[in-house]
């Protein structure tokens, strides 16, 4: 746990989460930016906290060691030191029992929003489309698509919450900011982008919760009917890409003379 313990007794901790994107400005002065669709890995940048005392150190050097920028660990913010849970702590209003028992119902990365209130003679039962409907806009459009549900492509999480007890449609399912991740050894955390209430809760009833990228695929996991897991109860798998070196001060004090930066390992 070198890298974990880098993290518990930092003095200062940088996250970037910075999209693939770049801007020019055309002859006629108007800024265009092209974005590339990427997972977004967290980067993180630690000041290790100074005057730390060598001979109760060397097991951590040693373990930095071995790791080098060669091994991954997997590290959290706020649950092995809760001085630094009010990062990452979840800010809805769930209490952990219901936390524990929302599961994912789908996602989606290309939805289309359709205004039915005009609609009549329908019945809640009826089906707008079913999977494989072919639909286009009118009027000269020149692009059909077909309905589907999309695996893993997007950054909008479906959640069921029909299980939920004791809630009011008020109360805030997630916060815009929330760390989540899908439990039970999923890698990959994402934070909530907009607040999420609650809701009607009832048979079927599923909440949409926008997330800050899209949902990466992991091998050998299964995300449909996930549980979830949030708050401090997140995990990220980093590497180091700088390794910083030691130096030894009189009184046995040891300081590193740079900073550890590490980076989120998204897998193939």
């Amino acid at each position: 746990m070198s890298l974990q313990n880098i993290i518990d007794r930092s003095e200062t901790i940088n996250i970037a989460r910075n999209k693939l994107a770049g801007s020019t400005v055309s002859r006629s002065g108007r800024l265009r930016t092209n974005v590339i669709a990427t997972a977004q890995p967290f980067k993180f940048t630690v000041k290790f906290a100074p005057m730390q005392k060598y001979q109760q150190a060397r097991a951590l050097l040693e373990q930095i060691n071995r790791l080098d920028k060669v091994f991954a660990e997997v590290i959290d913010i706020g649950a092995t030191n809760s001085g630094l849970s009010w990062i990452t702590e979840y800010q809805g209003d769930l209490s952990q029992a219901n936390l524990d028992l929302l599961t994912v119902d789908n996602f989606a990365g290309t939805i289309l929003f359709l205004d039915t209130a005009s609609l009549t003679g329908t019945s809640p039962t009826d089906y707008l489309f079913k999977q494989g409907d072919y639909i286009q806009f009118s009027n000269g459009y020149k692009y059909p698509y077909t309905v589907t549900v999309d695996d893993f492509a997007g950054t909008i999480l479906f959640l069921d919450t029909a299980s939920l007890t004791g809630t009011s449609p008020t109360d805030y399912l997630f916060k815009q900011g929330d760390y989540i991740q899908f439990s039970n050894g999923y890698k990959y955390p994402y934070t909530v982008t907009e607040d999420v209430q609650v809701g009607v809760v009832g048979t079927g009833t599923v909440a949409l919760v926008p997330l800050s990228r899209g949902i990466i695929a992991q091998n050998g996991y299964t995300i449909a009917n996930a549980n979830i897991v949030a708050g401090t109860d997140v995990r990220w798998q980093v590497k180091m890409l700088e390794k910083p070196n030691f130096t030894l001060q009189p009184a046995r004090f040891l300081e590193f003379d740079s900073e550890f930066e590490l980076m989120e390992v998204i897998e193939d």
